[in-house]
């Protein structure tokens, strides 16, 4: 459970990144400079709850029920997948802000979270 927790901890730390980057920094990070108000504002919902997940995240480092550190990681899991499908169907726009210009390999690291994740919750589900 030691690694699980971890691996949670690290994502945590990644979501609250990107989550106050989406809400401080949304032309520089998510989207190019100049766009509608209307994408903003979308950035800072899809930050918040990014954001949410990421202070959950930091959280499961102190919970204790197995039920509940699980519901995180398959949460975080699914997260991690849709990650890595957004930056690679991104990656081959022409925009110049820095989560277009992550690529295949920024889809790749966010696919091997993703797989972490599920052979950590099989090995959880083993050993209970």
């Amino acid at each position: 459970m030691r690694w699980l927790k971890s691996l949670l901890v690290l994502n945590g730390a990644a979501s609250v990144l990107y989550g106050l980057l989406g809400w401080f920094m949304p032309g520089q990070f998510w989207a190019p400079e100049g766009s509608p108000v209307t994408v903003v504002q979308i950035i800072h919902g899809l930050s918040s709850l990014q954001l949410a997940l990421g202070i959950i995240q930091l959280g499961a480092w102190r919970m204790k029920e197995r039920w509940g550190l699980e519901l995180v990681s398959v949460a975080s899991l699914f997260n991690a997948f849709a990650f890595a499908v957004v930056i690679y169907l991104a990656s081959g726009t022409a925009s110049n802000d820095m989560f277009h210009q992550i690529g295949v390999p920024g889809a790749a690291i966010w696919l091997a979270v993703a797989l972490v994740y599920a052979f950590l919750i099989y090995r959880e589900r083993q050993e209970a």
